[in-house]
């Protein structure tokens, strides 16, 4: 017997709330109110856990094609806002956005296959992947608009990757044990 509607509704909104709040909770630990403070940088992790949580949530639900054209209109729907707000913004969110497809991309589509991404596996994945690309972000970045003060910059990104890289990790694995508990005894959703 399948899941009850209610239980594939909440199995869904757990893909995007545990990361999160993974994100946040680590922001909250280590960069306090400054990861609900909009002109901060540290405010990019509440949002980027958002925008993987949603990512996941697509990659999960259908075909690879689906999840890319979904995906695309999710990431015009980020960037077109951004228009307004000059060149630095867009290219900053386009970059992020595209960054972030791949990410999630490689890691529930490509990784999953693989046998190290079983059980902690997993989360080491989704600490070092979403990790290694916001940094890489973070070097292009700091290459397009920081030139003359590269190392603060490279500093900060590598501290917002980490934190977001043990966000999302710490984000997934709560995922996991809140899902077991929705499954029906027996049974997957």
């Amino acid at each position: 017997m399948g899941a009850t509607p209610s239980r594939r509704v909440a199995a869904l909104l757990l893909t995007v709330l545990c990361p999160t709040v993974g994100c946040l909770g680590v922001g909250v630990l280590t960069a306090g109110t400054q990861v609900f403070a909009l002109a901060s940088g540290f405010f990019q992790l509440g949002v980027n856990a958002v925008i993987v949580g949603v990512l996941v949530l697509l990659a999960r639900c259908g075909s690879v094609r689906r999840f890319l054209a979904w995906a695309l209109l999710l990431a015009i729907a980020m960037t077109v806002p951004a228009v307004g707000a000059g060149l630095r913004i867009l290219l900053h969110t386009a970059i992020l956005m595209v960054m972030w497809i791949v990410v999630v991309f490689l890691h529930v589509r490509v990784l999953t296959r693989t046998r190290w991404t079983r059980g902690a596996g997993r989360y080491l994945a989704w600490f070092l992947l979403p990790a290694a690309g916001l940094f890489a972000a973070g070097m292009v970045f700091a290459a397009l608009f920081r030139p003359a003060e590269t190392m603060p910059h490279l500093l900060f990104y590598a501290r917002l990757a980490v934190l977001t890289g043990l966000g999302l990790a710490s984000g997934f694995l709560l995922e996991d044990r809140l899902q077991a508990l929705l499954r029906p005894a027996g049974g997957r959703t």
